[in-house]
Order: structure tokens, then C-alpha cells, then sequence
């Protein structure tokens, strides 16, 4: 009888533990490790929303106008005429439509690959019979019929479990060898990508001494074995805000402290 008691009494403190630790974790968490800045997302307690600008706008100004906690660059643009490159939805409908931009459907050297520009790789948020849940598949695959979209972001390339920048026309290849690489995959650049683990989403981009090309970003992330990650815009569009206990950090990418305005972000509330 006097063991069982301590057994309960024992169960007890770990439960009441647990309990108080996963009541007061955090919905998000920024670290700076390994040449990055890594903002850990609990699904479950924020709500992940894209947003596009009715023109250009920057991140930071985005997140202090929205009330965001945290806000990162997403999609690319024509930086011509201030239009999407890339499909996002948000409520079931189409917000940023990369078919009604005209200097893309009518660029003659993409038409033959504009296919595999509209297929590119996007981050899902999705209300699975009542859980918030995020993935990460190319444009066309099929939704989950258990599971209602909340919102889409399109990007790319996906990084993980596969890249294959040929398939998602980030790169052109003649004889096994490049030929056209009209993102910038291939040269040492600043990143922004999108990471998911067991249903935590990862924001992250590379801080402003370690430029990468695609390839190094892949393999950098490796070390965290994350189930699926997702790239966004790189170079002068990578942008991250996160709003802090006292200020916020913001983390730019433009020359001479000039943020560059954006189309589209991700936000965390």
C-alpha cells in the first residue's frame, strides 16, 4: 500500500510537470545558430496567414501595420509591373495569381516551361478533422479529402525530401550542364525558406554573413531532419520580423540598411 501510494504521488508530479511546461511554451521561439535565424512555430497556438500587397511593400512595414508577431518574405514578383510569380490563396480563394501577370504568360523564352512554374512547390495550412496542420507538395497534388485548406503560399524549390530545381524550372539544363538559371539558384545569395517536424513550422533565412547557393542551403539543413522544407524568394527580398518581448528583430537583406519592398508574406499571429 505505502509503495503504490508514492507510485501515485509519483505520476501525479509528472503529470501536473508536463502539464505547466506545455502550457507555457511559447508559440514561437527565434534562435541564431549555425549561420541561421530560426523562428520555431507552434501550429496549435498561432494562426499562419499569407498576405499580399496591392503593391509592394516591406516586411517590416507589413508585420507593424497587420499586427503580426512574426512576418518573412514568401513568393517571387515581377519587380516591372508589381505582380505575383506565385500562387497564394488564403480562405478558399485566390489571392496572388501568377496566370493574370502578362510579362509572364507572354515571355516567349518561358511559355514552353510555364507548366513547371505553376506547378511550383507551396506551404499548405490545413484544419485536419480540428488540428492545424502544415505541408509542403507542389502545386497541383492532391488535397487530403479529410482535411480543409486554410491557405497556400507558393514558392520554391522544395528543398526536401527531393529537389529537383529542373522540375520546378528554377534551372535549365543543356547536356547535364546549366544553361539558364533565372532565380539564382546556383550563386552564394541570402535564403528565406519554410521547414515542418512533427507539426512545428520552421521559419528561417540565413544571417548576413553566410550567402548561399540552394545547394548549400539543402545540405545546411540536413542536421535538423526536417520532414519537408520549402524555399522562398532569396537575395535582396529576404526580410524577417519577430516581434519580441521589448521591440522586435528585424533582419534585412538590402545594401545600406534599405529594405526591399515585397509582394507577398507569411504571418504569424
Amino acid at each position: 500500500m505505502h509503495k503504490k501510494f508514492w507510485l501515485l504521488v509519483l505520476a501525479f508530479i509528472i503529470i501536473c510537470i508536463t502539464t505547466v511546461v506545455f502550457a507555457c511554451e511559447k508559440p514561437y521561439k527565434l534562435t541564431h545558430e549555425n549561420g541561421l535565424y530560426i523562428v520555431k512555430v507552434n501550429l496549435s497556438q498561432t494562426k499562419v496567414i499569407p498576405y499580399v500587397s496591392d503593391k509592394l511593400e516591406t516586411v517590416d512595414k507589413i508585420a507593424l501595420k497587420t499586427g503580426a508577431s512574426v512576418a518573412v518574405n514568401t513568393g517571387f514578383f515581377d519587380a516591372k509591373n508589381k505582380k505575383t510569380v506565385s500562387f497564394i490563396t488564403n480562405n478558399g480563394e485566390v489571392v496572388a495569381n501568377p496566370k493574370l501577370n502578362e510579362n509572364l504568360i507572354n515571355n516567349e523564352n518561358l511559355k514552353p516551361h510555364l507548366d513547371k512554374i505553376f506547378n511550383r512547390g507551396e506551404l499548405r495550412i490545413m484544419n485536419c478533422n480540428g488540428e492545424v496542420v502544415a505541408d509542403i507538395v507542389n502545386h497541383t497534388e492532391p488535397f487530403n479529402a479529410e482535411c480543409k485548406l486554410l491557405s497556400s503560399t507558393q514558392a520554391g524549390p522544395v528543398l526536401l525530401p527531393e529537389m529537383d530545381l529542373e522540375k520546378e524550372f528554377f534551372v535549365l539544363k543543356k547536356d547535364g550542364k546549366i544553361i539558364r538559371d533565372g532565380a539564382g539558384m546556383t550563386r552564394k545569395t541570402d535564403r528565406s525558406m519554410v521547414a515542418i517536424k512533427d507539426n512545428y513550422l520552421y521559419i528561417i533565412i540565413t544571417d548576413e554573413e553566410n550567402p548561399l547557393t540552394i545547394y548549400q542551403l539543402r545540405d545546411k539543413i540536413s542536421k535538423y531532419n526536417f520532414d519537408k522544407a520549402l524555399g522562398f524568394d532569396g537575395g535582396g527580398s529576404v526580410s524577417l520580423f519577430v516581434k519580441q518581448k521589448y521591440g522586435y528583430f528585424y533582419q534585412d537583406r538590402e545594401e545600406k540598411g534599405a529594405s526591399r519592398a515585397i509582394k507577398s508574406a507569411l504571418l504569424v499571429y
